[in-house]
């Protein structure tokens, strides 16, 4: 079996399985839509936050201009302090 079946994450001080984390980012692409996710410079918790962009059918190229526009207003993915 493969590790992140396995592997759990503490959520508000409770395991959750980590495969949970694909439940929303699922839904767009179910749906056949496309999607860019993209770091948003900002923390949360201490932890680095993104966004995911979802568009319309065959809509690839307005995701990753939304994407490359809002890159440029907030900055790429900033490596927390605390880690190495």
């Amino acid at each position: 079996m493969a590790a992140q079946f396995k592997r759990s994450l503490v959520v508000d001080g409770a395991p959750v399985p980590y495969m949970d984390n694909l439940a929303w980012p699922g839904l767009v692409t179910v749906a056949n839509l496309p999607a860019t996710a993209i770091p948003t410079r900002r923390l949360v918790g201490g932890l680095p936050a993104g966004a995911q962009i979802a568009g319309p059918y065959l809509g690839d190229r307005t995701t990753l201009k939304f994407a490359q526009l809002l890159h440029r207003e907030l900055g790429g993915f900033i490596r927390p302090a605390d880690t190495p």
